[in-house]
């Protein structure tokens, strides 16, 4: 775990720096090449998670959560192109929260909702 902390560490500075030699066009293209690489990946991941959990509760239907889904992108895509700081603000938010949520979902075992949530929000 430490080689991969000590990895991540050196690779976002190493991006920050080269970051600093490219021209706004340059990153803007490089910017959607990731979101739609590993942006589609991750969102097509989280859809196989939903199903799988919906597998086991049988309540939801598939294309209902796929559609969701779409609708939260669109509409987050559209909150970014006019109110960029919102969103942005949101995006980190809501960040945080899926991925702490994700880490302590099955292993917190808090009885106050607020607490959990409020936990697994400063930790992600």
């Amino acid at each position: 775990m430490l080689k991969y902390s000590n990895f991540a560490i050196i690779a976002s500075f190493f991006g920050l720096w080269i970051d600093s030699f490219m021209s706004n066009q340059i990153q803007l293209w490089i910017g959607f090449l990731l979101i739609f690489s590993f942006g589609i990946l991750h969102g097509a991941n989280d859809l196989a998670l939903i199903e799988n959990i919906n597998a086991q509760k049988k309540s939801t239907k598939y294309w209902k959560v796929l559609l969701y889904y779409i609708t939260i992108v669109l509409s987050g895509a559209s909150l970014f192109y006019m109110i960029p700081w919102v969103a942005l603000t949101l995006f980190i938010i809501v960040s945080g929260y899926h991925f702490g949520e994700q880490q302590w979902n099955k292993q917190i075992n808090i009885a106050s909702h607020w607490l959990k949530f409020f936990f697994q929000l400063t930790y992600g």
